[in-house]
């Protein structure tokens, strides 16, 4: 883990906090590169789970260093499996862990926090990626401001918002009675059943996480001015890109890549 010597509390100081999955680690760390690389005094911390660490999932070589690692435990520093067949037992299993991730996570992540507050390099941004909604509880403890890191296009993001806002009956009845059908979303193309995120069908094997991305829905309804730093870009999405949801405010970002020594790319939170 490298020490960083500059005590300057007045400096920029994001903490990325990722969840413990690759399609979830790869972004949030380029990110946290191109912040660590292109921001001037800026420090980075970024925070993954133990069992991120135990598995080898990233490296910590080659970064800026404005960037730093920590971790915090989400209860199974081994890793997360997820075995049975059953949809109960998934369901059971996988409630049963992220709920052991928000308690323990919270814990560690506060300890975090404060450490960092002593030192006198206290924290200024938060930034999460998606199904932590316990990470933006915390920030607004601590009155820190903080931004979801969708990994995913908004397209999806904005699937899922209509989903739990006004247009799930009529994506199931699509799904259990009319699957060669269509549906039109506000802001978005015509879809079809195969355009949909999978776990949106009942009858898909991944259906069990529905209720984890409907919390992440709602948690961004706590916060007053929410910010989503989209894996994405103006020009792939523009229309998506250019629709108000409630106050949400999209920031493209992407695309998140495997890091590049010509990244220039700035943002601003």
């Amino acid at each position: 883990m490298k020490e960083m010597d500059n005590n300057n509390s007045k400096s920029p100081h994001f903490l990325f906090v990722t969840f413990p999955a690759q399609g979830h680690i790869n972004p949030a760390l380029e990110l946290a590169k191109r912040l660590a690389g292109t921001i001037i005094g800026a420090r980075v911390t970024f925070a993954a789970s133990t069992s991120s660490y135990n598995r080898r999932m990233f490296s910590t070589e080659n970064v800026p260093e404005t960037l730093i690692f920590a971790k915090y435990s989400d209860g199974l520093d081994d890793g997360f499996k997820l075995s049975s067949t059953s949809e109960k037992s998934r369901k059971d299993t996988a409630g049963q862990y992220l709920s052991e991730m928000r308690r323990r996570g919270r814990e560690t992540l506060t300890e975090l926090i404060e450490d960092n507050r002593k030192q006198n390099r206290p924290f200024t941004c938060v930034v999460y990626t998606l199904l932590l909604t316990w990470v933006a509880e915390l920030a607004r403890e601590f009155h820190l401001p903080s931004a979801l890191l969708w990994v995913q296009p908004v397209t999806v993001f904005s699937i899922f918002y209509h989903y739990f806002n006004g247009y799930a009956e009529a994506i199931s009845e699509m799904a259990n009675n009319n699957p060669s059908g269509s549906i039109k979303l506000p802001s978005l193309p015509l879809l079809y059943l195969r355009d949909l995120p999978a776990c949106i069908v009942p009858s898909n094997v991944y259906a069990f996480l529905l209720p984890a991305f409907q919390e992440q829905i709602e948690s961004l309804k706590q916060d007053e001015n929410p910010k989503i730093l989209i894996n994405s870009f103006q020009e792939l999405e523009p229309e998506a890109l250019s629709s108000v949801l409630d106050n949400v405010k999209f920031v493209p970002v992407g695309p998140l890549i495997t890091s590049r020594t010509d990244s220039g790319t700035r943002v601003d939170l």
